[in-house]
């Protein structure tokens, strides 16, 4: 990753991630922040655990940008920096824990995860455990972990934020909290977390972390049948991701719209809707968190009668291209019964 100031581009520090993360929360373009973390992570002039830190950075942006080849890049240029002397144990464990849980084998993201949680036990308070604590908790629920167990690392993680005032960290915690509820299904609860994490965000410059929040109220707000509240919270999330928008983002705001439309009883698509619905999901599906936007499609296709379309996208999404770990989301579960799909 290349520093943007008149120091040579071989200086590779913690400013430059720092830098990096900023830009990112203030909607910088994905595409050059990816290729400059990817640049960095296979740096020869890098130290080895500045190389780990900024890979485990850079396959968080091509998560979000559902580039499983840009991953593969990225672990590809990182791998024989990390087991070299000077490589945090924790910074090697979350970068495996990112990797697979996104992109690799569950299995291991969760072994990984619990390296990571294991290794921040006699680690000083401050932001790195903050930090770690809180995205092993997104790991640990997306990977088939008990689910109080992910609520724990991020009930953790938002205990030591607000307790150093690390307002950064407090909020993303938050938010992981509100995730483990609404798997539950406890829409309640977890609407009151929702109310916590938007609240926290408040005190923070990250507007794409904002807009995460708010869709995740938006959700809420559609499961619960809040339609008017849905609506404001699916516009606020929109204008807050502004230019930031990416294939998740973007699957998941055209999700909320045609279920906020199913819901009113108004949905009414047409092919070049589904078109359209349908070349976003094949950009995601392989993604975590694809449930609700799936079902939504299914919906849509099922509204215009085409059975058949929706039953073969619903088996090539359950059976070949679902992200293993976290269990079907209800209105999937309710489509693979009517649909008859194993």
């Amino acid at each position: 990753m290349q520093r943007h100031t008149h120091a040579s581009p071989d200086n590779h520090d913690d400013t430059e991630l720092e830098l990096s993360l900023a830009k990112w929360r203030l909607g910088a373009d994905r595409r050059e922040l990816l290729a400059d973390a990817t640049r960095c992570a296979a740096a020869a002039s890098a130290s080895n655990a500045h190389r780990v830190l900024a890979a485990a950075w850079a396959l968080m942006i091509a998560d979000n940008l559902c580039d499983e080849r840009a991953a593969t890049a990225v672990m590809r240029g990182v791998t024989p920096a990390i087991d070299k002397p000077g490589v945090d144990e924790s910074a090697a464990a979350c970068l495996h824990m990112v990797y697979h849980t996104a992109f690799g084998n569950p299995h291991t993201g969760l072994d990984a995860a619990h390296r990571l949680t294991d290794s921040q036990l006699a680690a000083p308070d401050g932001g790195n455990k903050a930090k770690y604590l809180s995205h092993a908790a997104a790991a640990l629920r997306l990977c088939g972990a008990p689910i109080l167990e992910a609520r724990q690392a991020a009930a953790a993680a938002l205990e030591i934020a607000q307790r150093l005032g690390l307002a950064a960290y407090a909020a993303p915690a938050a938010n992981q909290i509100t995730l483990t509820f609404l798997a539950e299904g406890d829409t309640a609860t977890a609407r009151a977390w929702f109310e916590k994490a938007l609240w926290l965000m408040e005190r923070s410059a990250d507007t794409v972390g904002r807009s995460t929040i708010l869709s995740n109220g938006a959700e809420i707000a559609l499961r619960e049948r809040r339609l008017g509240d849905a609506e404001r919270l699916i516009t606020e999330s929109e204008k807050a991701v502004g230019p930031a928008r990416s294939p998740r983002s973007d699957i998941r705001h055209v999700s909320f719209r045609w279920r906020l439309g199913l819901l009113r009883g108004d949905a009414d698509p047409t092919d070049h809707d589904l078109t359209h619905f349908a070349h976003l999901h094949r950009r995601t599906r392989k993604a975590n968190g694809q449930d609700f936007a799936t079902a939504v499609l299914v919906d849509l296709l099922l509204l215009r009668g085409r059975r058949r379309d929706a039953s073969r996208l619903l088996t090539a999404y359950v059976r070949q291209f679902r992200r293993p770990g976290a269990s079907l989301e209800p209105d999937l579960e309710r489509l693979r019964g009517e649909l008859g799909v194993g």
